[in-house]
């Protein structure tokens, strides 16, 4: 078995409706996984998470914008292609350590 490598999460054509209700339902996924990523960093240590905060900004914004592309695209009677892959790597715990106040997911 391959440890690593690219993932197919996402590859099709979408109606407008339903373009917007995968993307928007993956995006607030995220925004949710942050939201309690923060919320357990003030439970435990009393401080907010400040790198969670700043990606759940981010995720809101990318859902402003798949909202005006959809708006656009039923606006125009198009269909929209949507594709995305996820990289997996296997790491060093210790790398995984050292990096982890810097990373974003």
């Amino acid at each position: 078995m391959e440890n690593n490598g690219p993932l197919t999460l996402l590859k099709g054509r979408f109606t407008p409706e339903e373009a917007r209700e995968v993307l928007i339902n993956l995006f607030q996924a995220k925004v949710s996984f942050h939201q309690m990523r923060d919320f357990s960093s003030l439970e435990r240590t009393g401080r907010e998470d400040h790198v969670a905060k700043e990606r759940i900004i981010e995720l809101k914004e990318s859902m402003r914008r798949i909202k005006e592309m959809v708006a656009q695209a039923e606006g125009a009677g198009m269909m929209l292609n949507v594709s995305s892959t996820v990289q997996v790597e296997l790491v060093d715990a210790q790398e995984r350590s050292v990096q982890e106040g810097a990373s974003k997911t």
